[in-house]
C-alpha cells in the first residue's frame, strides 16, 4: 500500500542529481547494472556550493544486456510501478521490489537474490513516500529514507524529492533507476549555528556526552575539550561551506559529496574553533572540529 510523508519542506542544496550517480550520499550506491546512486543535496537551499562531477564506474556488458531479464511484476502505469516499488521497499520485501525494476535493471542484477544480496550497500531503507506529480513516464514523490552518515553510504538524507523515471517493456512498466533524479531536502543552513552553539555550551558545562554525530569526529576534536569550565557566553558565526583547505579528512571519510553538504560554523568565544556539521535527519550534528 502507499506510504505517506509530511510536507516538502525547505532544503539546503546544490541541485538535482541523477539517481545513476550516488542514492545514498557518494555516498555510494553501486548498482548491479553498473551505476552508482547516492542521496545528494537539495536544490532548494541557499548554498552556492557546487557538487562534484558524477562518476559512472562501469556499464553492463553487451552479453548481460542481451540476456533476457528475470520476470518482473506487471505494472499497468508508471505510477503503479513506482508505488509498487516503494511499498515493497517499505515492507523490506526485496524480492517484490526487484519485480518493479525496469527490464534493463533486472537484467543487470540478474536475479532477485543478487538484488537482495547487494541491497544493504545500495539503497537506504525507505520509511514513507507521497506521490506529488505524475506525467507520461515520470513520477515525482517525496520519499522518507532512514537517515544517517557513515563511511560506507556517506550521507543519507531523510527527506528527498525523487523524480522516478520509468520505462515500458512488453506492456508493463518498471522503475528506471539509472534515469531517475533526486533532490535531498536538508534542514536550512541558518539552523546550523544554533546547533553548534548548543553543542559548544554542553562542552562548556563539561557535560560527558554533548550531542554529536555517533561516529568518530574528524579533524581535531580535542579542541572542544578546551571549552570545559570556561566562562562567558558562547558566540558563533554563520554557517559557511566547507573550504577546500579543510575538506581532505571529510572527503576521505564520506566521499566527494561532503564538500556540497557539510557546513562550517566558527565558535568565536570563549574558545576559538570551527565545528564542521552535517545535516543528519532534520538537524545539524557536529562531525568534526577544526582550529579557529
Amino acid at each position: 500500500m502507499p506510504g505517506s510523508a509530511d510536507g516538502a519542506g525547505a532544503g539546503a542544496g546544490a541541485g538535482k542529481r541523477t539517481l545513476a550517480v550516488v542514492l545514498a550520499g557518494v555516498v555510494g550506491l553501486t548498482l548491479g547494472i553498473g551505476v552508482t546512486v547516492a542521496l545528494t543535496r537539495s536544490g532548494d537551499g541557499d548554498s552556492s556550493a557546487t557538487p562534484p562531477a558524477s562518476t559512472v564506474p562501469s556499464v553492463p556488458t553487451t552479453a548481460a544486456l542481451a540476456a533476457p531479464p528475470p520476470p518482473g511484476t506487471p505494472a499497468s502505469s508508471p505510477r503503479a510501478a513506482v508505488e509498487g516499488f516503494l511499498a515493497a521497499e517499505i515492507d523490506a520485501d526485496l524480492e517484490a521490489s526487484f519485480g518493479y525494476l525496469s527490464a534493463q535493471a533486472r537484467a543487470g542484477f540478474g536475479s532477485p537474490a543478487a538484488w537482495t544480496a547487494r541491497h544493504a550497500d545500495l539503497l537506504a531503507p525507505v520509511r514513507a513516500y507521497q506521490v506529488e506529480e505524475v506525467d507520461e513516464t515520470e513520477v515525482v514523490a517525496l520519499v522518507t529514507f532512514e537517515p544517517g552518515l557513515d563511511e560506507v553510504m556517506g550521507l543519507v538524507a531523510e527527506r528527498t524529492r525523487v523524480t522516478w523515471a520509468t520505462s515500458e517493456s512488453e506492456g508493463s512498466w518498471g522503475v528506471d533507476l539509472e534515469s531517475s533524479t533526486l533532490e535531498p531536502l536538508h534542514p536550512p543552513d541558518d539552523s546550523a549555528p544554533t546547533a553548534v552553539a548548543s553543542w559548544a555550551a554542553a562542552h562548556q558545562a563539561c557535560e560527558p556526552e554533548p550531542r554529536t554525530w555517533d561516529g568518530n569526529l574528524r579533524g581535531s576534536p580535542a579542541l572542544a575539550e578546551q571549552l570545559c569550565g570556561t566562562g562567558g557566553a558562547v558566540e558563533v558565526g554563520p554557517a559557511l561551506p566547507l573550504g577546500a583547505v579543510d575538506a581532505a579528512p571529510f572527503l576521505a571519510a564520506f566521499g566527494p559529496e561532503a564538500s556540497a553538504w557539510a557546513r562550517v560554523v566558527a565558535v568565536v568565544a570563549p574558545v576559538p574553533l570551527r565545528a564542521v556539521v552535517a545535516p543528519i535527519g532534520q538537524e545539524w550534528l557536529v562531525i568534526g572540529v577544526l582550529p579557529g
